[in-house]
Parts: structure tokens; C-alpha cells; sequence
């Protein structure tokens, strides 16, 4: 344990020098952890401010000064007055938009279920560019005529790189010049596979998941693969957190959690959570802690980072499908029982929990004191 506290501290250091100044993003850097250095609210007093957009949302909320970026199922995005819920414009996709945005310091990147990757100004939502992520393929995949109901990758930053998954099974990853969307990189694979995580970088590596092919590190600047990892035809849906220390984290649509190496892609460990589920969401690595939600047993798990062993499994009354958040000590979910709940990281307790009209499939959003919370009927509220 010493030697896994050390190695955190030291990489710590190494990682702000990952992220470049001006940037938000899913799950609050690229690295993807889901933890918020912020003032969280020791309880939940009323509604700031609640707004309706169109139905259906599985797109996270991501602040950048005063916006909350979002996409929804009514194929906009939207951009949204943090501090008064007023819609400030909204672009119209392709289709549904289920990808979380990566904002930079003048620009804002996402996709939708079309396959293509847009790049719109900030500040008004006027299209800068937009890639086709089809462009190498004969194959196109529909997600919703595939019966697809999950959510979309998120782009990444790294240098002036944008880097986002695809839906083409044998191009899965793209790298784009963040002004100009020229494509810099694009991984080719000989065997296809559908990867629908989106991309965690740590250094000069980036960590997907896939359907069939289980895991790859592929080198952020050239998009050749370093290493992978099979999962036994064991799904990889959602994304990577990565600690302080490199060590990277990914749940498994089966029972199973697993940490590698990032750099030598050697197993670490690999753990069986849950009974008869699967781990559903993004992961949280906070400290020597690591939080994931799952479905059919309706728990969210804190498990021990540096073995697996669970510390404590919270039951919810319904899936808790919603990737958690940290924030001060204190676990943020969204559950199909259509409540959020605030949990206590060390002993899983109950601190408060906040009931709405329908499911939760969104990541919540804490920022000064504010809880910000999309619900699948099209409301997002502000909490104070």
C-alpha cells in the first residue's frame, strides 16, 4: 500500500502536465478519473433552476465559464446559462447526441449517431468543421436501427490532437488538428470491433475499449497500437479511468472489474463485483478508491484500487446506470429508481438522495455548491 500511495503522489505532478490550461471535458480531464475539486452542498435545499429540453438524455453536462454544454436525443446540442437554466443556442446534428463535449478555449467538440464529429464556436454554436467518421469504410452501422441504447464516445484532447472512437469497426479511432479537423491519424485494424468508450489519455497513450477485441493503448501521436489486452469476447463498453500512477481501470459488461499497467498492459488484477450483471458506466478513481455502478443487482460498488476487494456496495432500488462522480469526500449516481443519491465515499452510507419524475442515464455535475442533473424526460435542474 505504501508503495502504491508513493507512486500516486510522485505521478500526480506528472499528470497536470496532461492537460492543457482552458479545457473541460467528460469526466473532468482527460485522464477521465470523474473527480471535481470543488464546494459540494451538505444537503439539497430546493430547485436554482430547471429547464426543458427535448426528451431524452444520456449526454453528460460539461461547464466551461458559465456554459453547460449537452446533447440530447432530439438530435441538438445545447448550450445553457449555468447560473439561470436559459437555453443560449443550439445546433442541430444528424441525428441523436449521446457524446459529452470536450470544450477548449474557443471551440466545442462532440458527436452524434451519425458517425460524424463536429467542431462548432463556443461562444455562438456556428460549425467550424465536421468529420465524417465513415469516411475509410464500405460498412456503415446504424446504431439505432442496431437497436444500439447506450451512450456515445466523447472526444479527448492530447497536444493539439483531437482524438475520438467511431462506430467503423475497422477504423475505430481518429485524430484530427483541434483548428483545422485535418485528419493527423486514423487506427486501422485487421479484424473489426465496435469500440463505443470514450478514449482516456495518460502521457503519450490513449485506452479504448471494444465489443470483441477487449482492450487497446495505442500511442497518442502516431496511432499505433502499444499493447493489447483480449476479454474473452466480453464487452468493453465504457471507458477507462486512469489513476495518478498510470494505473488503468476499466469495468466489463460482465461481473468482472479490471486494473493494468498503462504502460506494459500487464494484468494487475481482475475481480468479479457483481453476482449476475454486468458494470455499467465510467469508473471513479479517487485516491486508493475506485467506485462503479452496475445493473441487475442495483449496487454501486467502492472496490480497494490497489487489489479489488470491495469496501462497501450501496444498494439503490434500480440500476444505477448513471457514472458516478467524487467530489469532496462524497459519491454522486443517478439510478433507473429515478433518484440521485449523494453517498458517503469511506462508508457508503446515505447522506441524501433527491427524487425526479424519471430515469437518470446522465453523469451529474457538481460546481460551487450546485448539483446539475439531467433526467431522460428532458429536465435539467440546478440544486442548491
Amino acid at each position: 500500500m505504501k508503495k502504491f500511495l508513493i507512486r500516486a503522489l510522485i505521478s500526480t505532478v506528472l499528470l497536470s502536465l496532461f492537460s492543457a490550461a482552458g479545457e473541460s471535458m467528460y469526466r473532468g480531464g482527460p485522464s477521465r478519473q470523474g473527480v471535481y475539486k470543488t464546494a459540494v452542498p451538505a444537503k439539497i435545499s430546493g430547485i436554482k433552476w430547471n429547464v426543458k429540453i427535448g426528451r431524452g438524455i444520456m449526454s453528460s453536462p460539461v461547464i466551461d465559464e458559465n456554459i453547460i454544454y449537452i446533447g440530447c436525443d432530439d438530435c441538438f446540442f445545447y448550450a445553457i446559462d449555468k447560473n439561470n437554466g436559459a437555453v443560449l443556442w443550439k445546433f442541430n446534428a444528424r441525428q441523436i447526441v449521446r457524446s459529452s463535449a470536450l470544450v477548449t478555449s474557443d471551440t466545442v467538440y462532440f458527436s452524434d449517431f451519425k458517425n460524424y464529429l463536429y467542431a462548432l464556436d463556443k461562444k455562438n454554436g456556428e460549425l467550424k468543421w465536421e468529420k465524417n467518421l465513415y469516411e475509410h469504410s464500405k460498412t456503415v452501422m446504424d446504431p439505432v436501427k442496431n437497436g444500439y441504447d447506450d451512450y456515445l464516445p466523447s472526444p479527448v484532447i492530447y497536444k493539439n490532437l483531437i482524438i475520438t472512437c467511431s462506430f467503423d469497426p475497422v477504423h475505430p479511432l481518429f485524430a484530427f488538428d483541434e483548428k483545422t479537423g485535418k485528419e493527423k491519424w486514423v487506427l486501422k485494424l485487421k479484424s473489426g470491433d465496435i469500440f463505443f468508450s470514450s478514449p482516456a489519455v495518460f502521457g503519450d497513450m490513449v485506452y479504448i475499449g471494444g465489443m470483441t477485441e477487449g482492450i487497446l493503448a495505442v500511442n497518442a501521436l502516431k496511432g499505433t497500437v502499444v499493447w493489447d489486452y483480449k476479454m474473452d469476447n466480453y464487452p468493453v463498453r465504457y471507458s477507462a479511468a486512469i489513476g495518478n500512477d498510470g494505473t488503468v481501470y476499466f469495468g466489463t459488461k460482465n461481473r468482472d472489474f479490471i486494473a493494468f499497467d498503462g504502460k506494459t498492459g500487464e494484468l494487475m488484477w481482475r475481480m468479479p463485483v457483481s453476482r449476475d450483471t454486468w458494470l455499467i458506466g465510467n469508473p471513479v478513481i479517487a485516491g486508493d478508491t475506485v467506485f462503479i455502478g452496475s445493473s441487475k443487482d442495483k449496487k454501486l460498488f467502492a472496490l480497494d484500487a490497489a487489489n479489488g476487494e470491495t469496501r462497501w456496495a450501496f444498494e439503490a432500488d434500480g440500476w444505477v446506470y448513471s457514472s458516478c462522480i467524487y467530489a469532496q469526500g462524497t459519491v454522486y449516481a443517478g439510478s433507473h429508481d429515478k433518484n440521485l443519491y449523494a453517498i458517503d465515499a469511506k462508508s457508503g452510507k446515505e447522506i441524501w438522495k433527491y427524487s425526479f419524475d424519471d430515469i437518470i442515464y446522465s453523469s451529474p455535475l457538481v460546481e460551487n455548491g450546485i448539483i446539475y442533473v439531467a433526467v431522460n424526460d428532458g429536465n435539467i435542474f440546478a440544486l442548491n
